[in-house]
């Protein structure tokens, strides 16, 4: 008997994502994890700005990791 343990949504990854773990006899048997992000079009703020703009305002696109985009 097969055994399914599913998480349809995790926090803290970047965009979307899933859990699936599949558990046979008592063993975990699978472990699949799915991260998948739509396209969010965020080239579209940047347009019409100037250079020195463009890091205070993709830092503000994800809550988990603005220094990252600051410092890229």
């Amino acid at each position: 008997m097969m055994k399914r343990i599913e998480v349809p949504a995790l926090a803290r990854v970047e965009g979307e994502g899933g859990l699936y773990i599949g558990v046979k006899n008592g063993q975990v048997d699978e472990i699949r994890v799915d991260i998948y992000e739509p396209p969010r079009f965020f080239e579209g703020f940047l347009r019409d700005r100037y250079l020195q703009e463009v890091p205070d305002i993709t830092a503000r696109i994800c809550g988990i990791c603005p220094v990252a985009y600051q410092m890229s």
